[in-house]
């Protein structure tokens, strides 16, 4: 019915049908040609894209840049130039290659879009596993006449960037050849608009061409980690674990993110894919370099490699005592930890307070339109829970910076157990209450009687109870306590807080990953009900970032010692916290404050679903 236009008559109306590539006026006399859509470079969407890959290209370029006017200093040349200049190149292309996405999309621009995607990320991933390959080679060949010492020097490792690449050209190939990518048209995601974009001809081989990239991440993940601890000034296996984590952790989030979107914002998930995946890469491969080649030129030395001579008579220094560089004479330790007026400190402090600011600022505008549609309609009291646990999200990172104490290792741990529990059960209870808002429409229903009564609302003290009776456990087995590491830094006193019992410890993530993960399994259910302020799809990707945070967390907190241990966690619980912050309350203060129009009961009545437009009279 919504594409006829009718002429009234005496007794009956007279209809005829609109073309597939029309749609009819509001008063349905007239059909109108629909407009084309596509992520143009007009667009502010197509715009913001490409000015974000031209300028991550301009900084790849500059990095290239330096590391070919410092290819003689000694960590460029310790990583193994070529495969340095061959990843900044396949890095660049990766920037520039987003560009074909954007724009109107024709025959070759589908074909190219994929196989330039799929070429230049397996080089830069295969790249990656030969550079890590080299640094194994590098540690396990130092006796004369082994044959991985021949590996090494023969520079075999290289061959894994065209064997693997060569791999990948064949299954383009077979794609291509099977059933490529073409022009298609979406009729039905906006009825009264013509969608353009490019359709993958298989889906199959789309995924054979993600799961290989997939796989060859892996192995490098494998292999750097493996070779994370072998000693050495410019290791960079640490480096490229955590960029590999990077990697994984976005095309991961990718695929549940561009199967819940559809027309051009597909497109746009997969750009942004493609910019933060190279970013991760880039920015965690090159940006220590380019640190110590910028700013820190005196670590950048042959004479920072090499070992220190034994004296020929030596005593022992105390455990809180190491010797000058004579070696003649034990000076104390200085105490490191995670303090306020170190510049890493005060960064994550400025962070904690400017997202509490934030914060409170969203509460003010929620609680000043607390009339208005959009706030009524998505469960006022859950809302102003949701923002206030949010608030002290932030502000209990801060209880990790500065000098640890019995109360504060304590009180970091069971306050970042609680508010965070609050938080999920809050976004739980809201997903919960969303269901039942659209289950419950017709009278006389039970699930009615759960809404009107706010049975929802009870998720929060119930999960919140479970949570305390494990703070309680653990508080009442082993707590945390201060400790002082020796090791991690042999000239360091690092003091930092013990978890005590890690058991507990990842008891509490634990159930966290499980509300998380009941979150957002109800908030993917009820994504496609209608209503113009349903927000389960913004919970469903908040659960998705909170998921990916915390899973990336893992392995990074494990591999990581002293002060750093830290700051990754107080970075997961800040980057977490933005992230449901942004994607439940950053569309909503768009329509407050910047689309008021929207923001009516009027729009809100006009957003029928299909089945009610189907039975209307026209």
């Amino acid at each position: 019915m919504d594409t006829l236009i009718c002429n009234p008559g005496l007794d009956a109306e007279e209809c005829i049908q609109c073309l597939v590539q029309e749609y009819p006026n509001s008063e349905r006399t007239q059909c109108l040609p629909k407009p084309v859509i596509f992520l143009d470079f007009e667009d502010s969407l197509g715009i913001a894209m490409a000015c974000m890959a031209l300028c991550f290209s301009v900084v790849t370029a500059i990095i290239l840049g330096v590391f070919v006017k410092h290819r003689d200093t000694p960590i460029v040349k310790a990583n193994n130039q070529t495969l340095t200049f061959i990843l900044l190149i396949s890095l660049l292309l990766c920037f520039l290659c987003s560009l074909l996405f954007i724009g109107h999309p024709n025959t070759a621009t589908c074909i190219l879009q994929q196989v330039t995607f799929a070429l230049v990320f397996t080089i830069a991933i295969s790249t990656v596993l030969a550079k890590t390959i080299t640094v194994i080679l590098a540690f396990k060949a130092m006796k004369p006449g082994r044959i991985l010492r021949y590996f090494l020097l023969s520079g075999a490792s290289n061959s894994v960037i065209p064997i693997c690449s060569l791999i990948q050209v064949i299954i383009c190939v077979i794609w291509l050849g099977t059933s490529p990518p073409y022009i298609d048209i979406d009729l039905h995601t906006e009825p009264r608009s013509l969608i353009i974009m490019c359709n993958k001809g298989s889906v199959t081989a789309f995924y054979c061409v993600l799961g290989y990239l997939g796989i060859l991440a892996l192995g490098s993940f494998t292999v750097a980690f493996l070779a994370r601890n072998l000693p050495d000034t410019f290791n960079e296996a640490k480096f490229l674990t955590f960029s590999m984590l990077v990697f994984c952790s976005v095309w991961i989030t990718f695929l549940p993110v561009y199967h819940s979107t559809k027309g051009k914002f597909t497109v746009a998930v997969e750009v942004f894919s493609i910019l933060a995946s190279s970013v991760g890469l880039l920015g965690c491969i090159f940006a220590p370099k380019c640190y110590i080649i910028l700013i820190r030129p005196d670590k950048n030395s042959w004479k920072t490699l090499k070992n220190r001579r034994d004296a020929e008579e030596c005593i022992q220094c105390l455990v809180q005592e190491y010797p000058n560089s004579e070696r003649t004479q034990c000076l104390p330790k200085p105490v490191i930890f995670l303090d306020f007026e170190d510049s890493l400190g005060i960064a994550m402090a400025c962070m904690a307070l400017c997202f509490s600011v934030v914060t409170a600022i969203i509460l003010g505008v929620f609680v000043k339109h607390r009339d208005t549609p959009i706030v009524k309609a998505n469960n006022q009291a859950l809302t102003f829970i949701l923002l206030i646990s949010l608030l002290f999200c932030f502000l209990c990172s801060l209880l990790f910076i500065g000098h640890p104490n019995t109360a504060t290792c304590i009180l970091q741990q069971v306050t970042f157990a609680l508010v965070f529990t609050i938080a999920i059960s809050t976004v739980l209870a809201k997903t919960i209450t969303v269901i039942l808002a659209f289950k419950a429409m017709k009278p006389g229903r039970i699930l009615r009687y759960f809404l009107l009564s706010g049975a929802s609302n009870s998720v929060i003290p119930i999960c919140s109870l479970i949570q305390v009776i494990i703070c309680v456990i653990w508080l009442g087995t082993s707590p945390p306590y201060i400790d002082i590491d020796l090791h991690t830094e042999p000239r360091s006193l690092i003091i930092m807080c013990n978890k005590g019992s890690v058991t507990a410890f990842y008891c509490v993530l634990g159930y966290l990953g499980i509300l998380a993960l009941g979150s957002f399994t109800v908030a993917f259910l009820a994504r496609n009900l209608p209503d113009t302020f349903n927000e389960a799809k913004f919970l469903t990707f908040s659960m998705l970032m909170f998921c990916s945070v915390w899973i990336t967390f893992l392995p990074v907190y494990n591999s990581t010692k002293g002060k750093v241990m830290v700051i990754v966690e107080v970075f997961s619980i800040l980057a977490s916290s933005a992230g449901l912050l942004a994607c439940i309350f950053g569309p909503k203060c768009y329509i407050i404050l910047i689309r008021p129009d929207k923001n009516s009961w009027k729009t809100l009545k006009n957003r029928r679903g299909p089945g009610e437009n189907r039975h209307s009279k026209i």
